[in-house]
């Protein structure tokens, strides 16, 4: 199978070793990029200082405390502590910064960006609000740039980091919630439940499929739905297994492209191996590829480069 489309993150506890390490044949190496830490990952240290040079221009610094970007052929969207009055959008073909547009009356509150997407030249933002069990979903105009709907959403207690909601390429915001998962479309405001076989511990989706999945002792239980399918789902389904390559490892990360979902685990008490990348068939139920990783002394692995 192909894996040079794969990048590992690992750095050191002071983050100023950061190093991608690719695949050259069935191995693992460090690229010569440098990067630059932010909340959510890591960027290239020069594309970093590129958008330093130009928040630079429009008179606003830019350091590396930011939450999260999300660039588009047109916009680059930059997400920062604070409410939405700090959220920045920059056009790539001028290097024009703009805030939004956001109405009087707009519930706004300390929130933590965790996705964004651009459907029909508008961008939706999904954050979960500070000190709360509330997801904020926020719809921008992109010809504007005002704020035209947002929704504060109730959400269940499991649902509270990145790992635990997500955004469809279609606009559905889906959270984890026990055995169910919660959907929320701001494109027409309804709210509805999707029966799950196990309490979910994560989910997330590429263009086709919605993945989510619960951790076993030495397997993974999950379910691969269609994204069109999952508005009319009633009857709970029968969930598929998947073989760890060792017991209770940590799910350091996961990505789903196409059929293939790539799980990047640590094992800290594995008598041989610390880390773990398997990737998995989500067709057949089996593991394709499994690369053990005895020691990435002095570096730490963190997760994958999307």
């Amino acid at each position: 199978m192909d894996l040079t489309d794969i990048s590992i993150y690992g750095s050191d506890f002071t983050y100023k070793q950061i190093h991608a390490f690719t695949f050259s044949g069935q191995d693992l190496k460090a690229t010569s990029q440098n990067f630059v830490p932010y909340s959510e990952g890591f960027i290239e240290q020069n594309q970093f200082k590129n958008y330093q040079k130009i928040f630079s221009q429009n008179g606003q610094p830019l350091t590396s405390t930011f939450q999260d970007y999300y660039e588009t052929d047109t916009f680059t969207f930059f997400a920062f502590p604070g409410d939405l009055s700090t959220f920045r959008i920059l056009e790539n073909a001028t290097g024009k910064l703009s805030s939004l547009n956001l109405p009087q009356k707009l519930y706004t509150h300390s929130m933590y960006v965790s996705d964004m997407r651009v459907i029909d030249n508008q961008l939706i933002i999904l954050a979960g609000e500070a000190m709360s069990y509330h997801a904020l979903i926020y719809t921008v105009d992109l010809n504007t740039f005002d704020v035209i709907d947002y929704k504060r959403l109730e959400t269940h207690p499991s649902a509270l980091n990145s790992m635990h909601y997500t955004l469809t390429d279609n606009g559905l915001a889906l959270f984890i919630a026990g055995n169910t998962l919660q959907i929320y479309n701001p494109l027409d405001d309804t709210l509805s439940y999707f029966p799950l076989p196990f309490e979910a511990e994560g989910v997330l989706c590429n263009t086709q499929y919605t993945f989510t999945y619960a951790l076993q002792e030495n397997e993974v239980k999950y379910l691969l739905l269609e994204n069109k399918e999952l508005l009319y789902q009633k009857s709970v389904p029968t969930p598929y297994l998947l073989s760890l390559p060792s017991s209770w490892p940590k799910v350091l990360d996961l990505t789903l492209k196409d059929n293939l979902v790539y799980l990047l685990l640590e094992d800290l008490s594995g008598p041989r191996f610390k880390n773990y990348l398997s990737v998995y068939n989500l067709d057949t139920q089996e593991m394709s590829f499994c690369l053990g990783i005895s020691d990435s002394n002095p570096l730490i692995l963190t997760g994958f480069q999307n």
